[in-house]
Order: structure tokens, then C-alpha cells, then sequence
């Protein structure tokens, strides 16, 4: 699918495409990860956003790009989603608006900023990468929480600002698609199409 397919498309249908090939990708080339537990995969999500959180803050500082980690951020937060089978478009409440995909970014960055108030970019990811920890761990206790909403806050707000910046060097759905190649290329089972 080419950029221009693509920017044609509802903002809805590309992130669910996104969603969908997210999926594939997981059940082919993670099925490590994909046969575990719901819980055991969240509590894997949760472990790489702790992993991209600490670049993030060396980002922050000028000493570090993460631009393959905000890649891999949205990545992991579809997958969060497709674990919990909701869709993105809902959490970003564009279901039933005509928001195109080539106004999607413009969308976002009106969503980030609605939900950030007074609060800087690495808190608002720090209380991302806190709710998904806290969650995996009340999972494990069994406590009284409400995990699915919170889980769900989380991965909303963390593919909101990570698709913001990878879209700042391009396409969305080219800019995901050429990461999970890269990770598909890996595995001795693929084969170039």
C-alpha cells in the first residue's frame, strides 16, 4: 500500500489496517510472546515501554534519538490494544468522524495537547510507563483495580504521542510497516516478497 493509498483512507480504517497487520505480524513472527498468558504479554508490553522510557529521558536530554524506539513504542502499543481487542480509533475517539489519515497527525497533536494540560512530554510519559507497570503488578496480586481501563489510558496516550513523532519523519503506516520488516527479516522462516 502506497502513501497516497493510504492518505486517502479514514483516519478509522488506517489505524485498524495498522491494528490488523500488527496483529499478523505478532501471531507469525512472536508467537514466543503471543501464546503467553494475557497477563504475562501485558506484563511483556510493559517491560519494553520501562526499556524505551529510559531512551526517552536521554532523549529529553539531548543525547540520544529515539527514533526507532518511538517507532517501537507505537508498535507495542497496538499490540497492547490487540491484546485487549480495542481498537485505537475508539481511544482516540474518532469512531464515526471523518477524519482522514492525511489529517491524522493534526488530530493527534490536538488530542496530545487536550490531555497534557500543564503537564511536560516526559511526565506524561512517565505516568504511561507507571500505569502499565502498576497494572502488571496488581495483576499478579490479584488486587481490586481497574486494570483494563487503565491499561487502556496507557496505551492510548503512548500511541498518541509516539505516531505524533514518527510522524514527524513520515508516513504512519510506511514508517511501521518498514520497522516490522526489519524485525521480520530476522527470522530464518521469512522470504522476501
Amino acid at each position: 500500500m502506497t502513501q497516497t493509498q493510504t492518505s486517502q483512507m479514514k483516519a478509522e480504517e488506517l489505524l485498524i489496517l495498522i491494528q490488523r497487520n500488527q496483529h499478523n505480524h505478532d501471531e507469525i513472527y512472536h508467537k514466543e510472546i503471543a501464546r503467553l498468558p494475557v497477563s504475562e504479554r501485558l506484563q511483556h508490553m510493559a517491560l519494553h515501554i520501562s526499556k524505551y522510557f529510559s531512551q526517552f529521558v536521554e532523549e529529553s536530554q539531548g543525547r540520544y534519538s529515539c527514533d526507532k524506539e518511538w517507532k517501537d513504542s507505537f508498535i507495542i502499543s497496538t499490540s497492547i490494544c490487540n491484546i485487549l481487542n480495542t481498537k485505537i480509533s475508539d481511544l482516540w475517539g474518532l469512531t464515526d468522524k471523518d477524519v482522514m489519515a492525511s489529517d491524522l497527525r493534526d488530530y493527534i497533536k490536538s488530542y496530545i495537547s487536550n490531555d497534557m494540560g500543564e503537564s511536560s512530554e516526559l511526565c506524561m510519559l512517565s505516568d504511561i510507563n507507571y500505569e502499565l507497570s502498576n497494572a502488571c503488578e496488581k495483576i499478579d496480586h490479584l488486587e481490586d483495580y481497574a486494570y483494563r481501563p487503565n491499561i487502556s489510558w496507557a496505551a492510548s496516550r503512548l500511541a498518541a504521542y509516539s505516531a505524533e513523532k514518527v510522524m514527524k519523519k513520515g508516513d504512519l503506516y510506511d514508517e511501521i510497516t518498514s520497522r516490522l520488516m526489519e524485525t521480520k527479516r530476522k527470522n530464518i522462516m521469512h522470504v522476501e516478497r
